[in-house]
């Protein structure tokens, strides 16, 4: 046996100790274990015993396979104070992440299996459980048993690291592709890499935080057993057939954002404790991205636009140091997109089906949110729809930066486009729209209506927006502008009408107040992907008559682009016209 034995390091190079010559409690632990250690292995553990002599209380997350090695006793009896959790690594992908989560972050994710097979995608998926200065360490890197003189890799773990070494430091680049961002930000992620003779321990340089959806942090709630989060109430599944009817039809077959069927997931109320809030809708506890913090709740891929997307299970924000601590209980409903009436009927108001039974149990409930820059309070269109709700004004708090909050409560939306509506968010819509109404004078309203844009409105610009509105009033519409009135006048506005056309976006959707179906006609480019119109129609058994116009810009194929989302257009009379002069005729 050598004394001395020089192994291969990126970011470190040192020397292995003969393990007779000093002690050390992780290789006396192995031979209190009769674990048959061989020579190769004697590296991997005085490494690892490196790492957990720097930080002898650290969190250890062991992936485990079929065939368990004493290494997991061999730590906690070397070093007790260790906080040790093992987990099968043949779990399926969001078992995992949801039980890495549940106890995380970790010092040190040891890999403790020979499954070459699976170890990049576990990796990919565990890599940002690691603290900042963490060390994910693969025990076995062999591709083969090899003698003394000859090494083996294996093809999959040690080439992709290799890969991260040598994209370090590449320029960053506008790259629509997310698997390329994301693996720049894994390279750039990447710390100091040491590869042993059988063995490879990389260190993670980032704080990553994991996203969660809805049904994984109720199952992370049942792991962790603790006062950290509470499951409130569940309300359970529902399936429903949409009550509205389309033309064109076909864009059922073509389109599925137009369902003709909705499941509608479970939904929650959850209590949490000690929570960073960030301006816009992005709420952190510890190591977690809350559910609450995105709108679209089923996209394959959780995103916020306020978030650093690191991968599809984590994300990390640019500070969260909270300044500001609110002490109390507070209702979560804050959002992405804030102060924008579409939003905030769309995805604002749905979560409020909670507020009625919450704060009957929690009378000193007050509701929390963030306001655009410059703003000190919210507008009174927003206080008169939440007081319509329930809400009285000096129940919303706002916040301005990043916030402490003592005690938070979310619920799950009753809707997320396109995904889903519940069809009792039709009660909430009524009862909301009732209040508000009631405060409107009682005069007469048209019979039809034409919602048009402000002519300074560049979103989704109309170029001949004045011979469409033209076209409109020919046949019997008054045009208006909704944001020009009172809250309660516009809901009355919306409910004497029994034909709603308009542009198509936030302008239409007090739709969801009216208590009768009506017949809508929305104009729009084709770029403009929203179904929010739809979507209220399926539950309140709209006739909807959609007449689409070439955009501006267009969206790429098999992609989107958010330019193409807000691109203006041009109604063309000679085409889409005759949809529409067909459409007015059967009025």
């Amino acid at each position: 046996m050598r004394g001395l034995r020089r192994f291969r390091r990126f970011g470190l190079r040192g020397l292995q100790p003969d393990r007779q010559q000093l002690a050390h409690p992780l290789l006396e632990a192995a031979r209190q274990s009769n674990w048959s250690v061989r020579e190769p292995e004697w590296t991997m553990l005085l490494d690892v015993e490196r790492e957990l002599t720097q930080r002898p209380r650290a969190r250890i997350a062991l992936l485990v396979g079929d065939r368990a090695s004493p290494l997991g006793q061999m730590i906690t009896r070397a070093f007790p104070q260790t906080d040790l959790h093992r987990f099968e690594f043949l779990a399926k992908q969001s078992e995992l992440h949801v039980d890495l989560a549940a106890f995380g972050p970790y010092d040190l994710i040891i890999d403790d299996t020979r499954r070459v097979a699976r170890r990049l995608r576990v990796f990919g998926n565990s890599w940002y459980h690691l603290k900042p200065g963490g060390a994910y360490v693969v025990r076995d890197v062999r591709a083969k048993p090899w003698p003394n003189d000859r090494r083996s890799y294996d093809n999959v773990i040690w080439p992709y690291a290799v890969e991260l070494i040598n994209r370090r430091g590449e320029p960053p680049a506008d790259e629509s592709d997310w698997r390329v961002r994301d693996e720049r930000r894994r390279a750039e992620s990447l710390g100091r890499v040491v590869l042993g003779e059988e063995h490879l321990i990389l260190e993670n340089r980032v704080t990553g935080y994991a996203k969660l959806r809805e049904h994984e942090f109720n199952a992370l709630i049942m792991k962790r057993a603790d006062d950290r989060a509470e499951l409130i109430m569940t309300k359970p599944p529902v399936g429903f057939d949409s009550r509205a009817t389309l033309e064109p039809a076909e864009l059922y077959d073509t389109d599925d954002r137009f369902a003709r069927h909705y499941d509608v997931p479970e939904l929650s109320i959850r209590r949490y404790r000690d929570v960073t809030l960030l301006p816009a809708g992005i709420a952190l506890q510890g190591n977690l991205i809350l559910p609450e913090t995105f709108r679209h709740n089923q996209f394959r891929r959780l995103k916020h636009r306020r978030l650093i997307d690191l991968s599809p299970l984590f994300a990390t924000v640019a500070d969260a140091d909270a300044g500001a601590r609110l002490h109390g209980r507070y209702f979560f409903l804050d959002i992405e997109w804030r102060e924008h009436f579409g939003h905030f009927t769309t995805e604002q108001l749905p979560r409020l089906w909670a507020w009625p039974q919450l704060k009957a149990e929690l009378p000193d409930l007050k509701v929390v949110l963030s306001l655009q820059r410059g703003h000190s309070k919210p507008g009174q269109w927003q206080l008169d729809v939440l007081a319509a709700a329930g809400v009285a004004a000096e129940e919303v708090v706002p916040i301005f930066g990043p916030t402490q909050v003592e005690e938070l409560i979310g619920a799950t939306p009753m809707s997320s486009l396109p995904n889903y509506i519940h069809p009792e968010i039709e009660q909430l819509w009524r009862r909301v729209g009732d209040r508000l109404a009631a405060g409107g004078p009682a005069g007469s309203y048209p019979d039809k209506i034409f919602v048009t844009r402000a002519p300074d409105n560049r979103l989704r610009e109309c170029h001949n927006r004045e011979q469409v509105e033209h076209r409109f009033r020919r046949a019997g519409f008054e045009i208006v502008r909704p944001e020009l009135h009172p809250m309660a006048e516009q809901v009355r506005m919306f409910r004497a009408a029994t034909v709603v056309a308009g542009f198509g976006g936030s302008g239409m959707f007090n739709l969801l107040f009216r208590t009768e179906p009506a017949t809508v006609i929305i104009i729009r480019p084709r770029s403009y992907t929203s179904v929010n119109e739809y979507l209220i129609s399926s539950v309140l058994g709209n006739s909807v008559h959609l007449i689409d116009s070439v955009p501006d810009l267009d969206h790429p194929d098999g992609g989107w682009s958010y330019d193409a989302f807000r691109s203006g257009f041009t109604f063309d009379f000679d085409r889409e016209g005759r949809d529409l002069d067909r459409v007015l005729a059967d009025l």
